[in-house]
Order: C-alpha cells, then structure tokens, then sequence
C-alpha cells in the first residue's frame, strides 16, 4: 500500500514539474516575429527522467513549450517535427533571435539549421564472391526475414526488382514484429517484397509520390535488396539474372528527398519512423558536407539507431561503402 501511495506521490510531481517547465518557458521568449526570418532549426534538449512516462501527444507538448507561441501570424505550425527515437529534440519554425532566447531556457542542448543533403551493375554480386549455390549468400538465406529500410527519393514499385517473386520462391509475409504500413495509394504496389512506404516533407507524413521513371532510390533499393529478375541487360550488354545483395528481404521505403535534394529534418524523421517501425538494416545513400560529429545529424541518428541494434549503412557516390 505504501510502495501506490510512493508512485502516485511521484507521478503527481513528475506531472507538475512538468507543466510549470512549460508554464515557465512560455514566458520567456519573444512573441514578435518577422516570418522573412523565419527558418527551420532542429533542437536538441536534454532527456528528461521525469519525462519518461509521457506519450507522443504529452512528447509533442513538452517540445512546444520552447516556443513563444505554437503557429506563425500566416498560420503555420512551428512544430515541424517531434523526434522520439533518434534524437531528443524536435525540428521548429524558429527566427535566430528566438533560438538564442530559447538558449536560456532549462533543458535546451544545441540547435542549428536545417540542411540540404544530396542523393549521392548486374554482375555485383559475383563481384563480391556471392554464390547462389553455396557460402555466405545460401547460409544466409539471401536475406530472408530481414527487413531493409531505404532513405531516399522514393522508388518505382513496378520496377521487376521488387515483385514477390521471380526466379525464386515466393516471398514470406514480413516477420511479426514489423510495426510499419505500406501507404502507397495504390495498394497493388504493395506486397511481401515492398512491404513499407511513407513519405516525410515540410513536416508532413504522407503517401509516397511514386516517380515517373527509376531514378535514385530505385536504384539503391535495387542494389540492397532486389529480387531476382532473370534476362536481364543494359541496352543488350551485360545480360544475366540481376539482383540485389539481399533478394530475399523485404523492403520498407521512406521517400525524404526530391530528385535533387532533401532536407536534414525530413531525413532524420525517416530514421526516426525506421526505428519505430522495426527495420532491422537502414540504407541511407545521401551525402553531407564533413562537420564535427556533434553537428553531423545523419551520425547522430545512425548512433541512436545502432543502440536500438540496427545495422546502419551510408554510401558515398554510388562504389564506395562503409559501416556507420
């Protein structure tokens, strides 16, 4: 009886404490705001222990308290996005003399402005020594059960690479503990092999704009986790079976990215909905400038990932790859 009445004791003051924090910081920015000034920065803030029991709506509020008020004078929310899994934080329409106030405020880490990144053959598999008939491709499985999470601009779904089955057997349903949809608004692209897909933009989730062509992410979705397409060729040269490293795994898309570029706040939301959703591999072939490791928010989100027990591969160009 003691021990209910010790929790109740707490959970009240954890909720209190943490109404005053917002009560608190609500007073202390300025609420005027010339909207020619306004960007979008991604804030970091401490993990609060008391904090720990709250939900996405109560996540959602706590990050708002930073803010003088919750929509610009056009209307426009100032919460672009409320990170849970990659980072503590969240993304916001912020001036920089409101992210200079905002450095007064308790639990306030770091903050900068969103970035631009950029969207950085059939024989690579025997390339690498892969074997359909023994070693590491047949020991393991050729990825089945494994789930890969592609960041990109998106892909082509009609595209033979991610049909339930060529050459090989059918595709299995993906494993029990994917938590993920698959929101094309054509529900036939869906399947066993392209079992996920959502798109993040301006602080929007959304259904996945699905190109006109095979373009980037069609092109590293392919790479990663292709099933096998047989007579396959470029122009009539290099014909054989094409196929991804992983055929036998599944796939879940997140489109961050245009053709040309994507925002860092969109990117590390993807991350963030991968982790959520119970990918197990993330793929991210985007490039950023080199910067110190505590402003570098794709390694940020790659470490937080790792801790989660994701594996999480970046390219650079298209030849060359490393373990994040």
């Amino acid at each position: 009886m003691a021990i209910k009445k010790q929790s109740i004791f707490h959970l009240t003051s954890n909720i209190f404490i943490f109404f005053v924090l917002i009560i608190a910081h609500a007073k202390t920015l300025p609420n005027v705001v010339d909207e020619n000034q306004v960007h979008t920065y991604i804030v970091h803030v401490q993990t609060q222990k008391e904090n720990e029991f709250l939900g996405d709506e109560e996540r959602e509020t706590w990050h708002r308290s930073f803010f003088p008020n919750t929509t610009l004078d056009s209307g426009e929310q100032r919460l672009v996005y409320s990170y849970r899994e990659v980072i503590s934080g969240f993304a916001a329409r912020l001036t920089s003399q409101e992210v200079e106030a905002m450095k007064s405020l308790e639990g306030f880490i770091h903050a900068q402005q969103d970035e631009e990144l950029s969207v950085a053959t059939t024989y690579t598999p025997s390339f690498i020594g892969l074997s359909q008939r023994h070693g590491l491709w047949v020991d393991s499985f050729m990825g089945q059960g494994v789930i890969i999470g592609v960041i990109d601009d998106g892909i082509y779904p009609n595209h033979s690479s991610f049909k339930d089955s060529t050459v090989d057997t059918p595709m299995p349903p993906p494993p029990m503990k994917w938590k993920g949809k698959c929101q094309f608004r054509r529900k036939r692209y869906c399947n066993n092999k392209l079992i996920g897909a959502i798109a993040f933009q301006r602080g929007q989730s959304q259904p996945p704009r699905v190109p006109k062509k095979e373009g980037h992410g069609t092109h590293c979705a392919g790479i990663a986790a292709g099933s096998m397409v047989p007579d396959a060729d470029v122009r009539g040269l290099a014909k054989g079976t094409a196929s991804g490293v992983a055929p036998r795994a599944h796939l879940a898309i997140y489109q961050a990215c245009t053709t040309t570029s994507c925002k860092e706040s969109d990117v590390l939301k993807a991350m963030d909905q991968a982790i959520i959703d119970g990918v197990d591999v993330l793929s991210i072939s985007l490039y950023n400038v080199p910067r110190p490791f505590y402003r570098d928010l794709m390694a940020i989100g790659a470490f937080s990932a790792t801790r989660k027990g994701l594996v999480v591969y970046k390219r650079l160009m298209i030849l060359v790859s490393y373990m994040t």
